[in-house]
């Protein structure tokens, strides 16, 4: 997919967003493992397909594309770290429901 060009900001700011990437990584790994393991448990349990927005999740990841809407390009890089970190937290929670259920 084609990356935006995005704000970078200073050196300073960069390092310092540096150290804070391995924490929100490590973090954004372990949901998404969490939702792998949930979506294989679902599809044996239900036959059903993950799919991200509709989408089946293989052909969404072959045609992802950025969304400026959501993640603007013009925002400085620790607001989109913010954003993301953050629609990733609420999927987690989402997933934490559904497990209640």
């Amino acid at each position: 997919f084609e990356v935006p060009s995005l704000m970078v900001g200073t050196l300073d700011s960069l390092m310092t967003l540096s150290d804070d990437l391995g924490k929100t990584d490590a973090i954004v790994e372990s949901i998404v493992r969490k939702v792998e393991k949930t979506a294989a448990e679902l599809s044996v349990k239900k036959g059903a397909e993950l799919t991200v927005g509709g989408v089946p999740a293989p052909r969404y990841i072959q045609q992802f594309a950025w969304d400026y809407a959501k993640y603007p390009n013009r925002r400085p890089l620790k607001e989109l770290v913010v954003l993301i970190a953050g629609g990733v937290q609420a999927i987690d929670e989402e997933l934490k429901q559904l497990g209640q259920s």
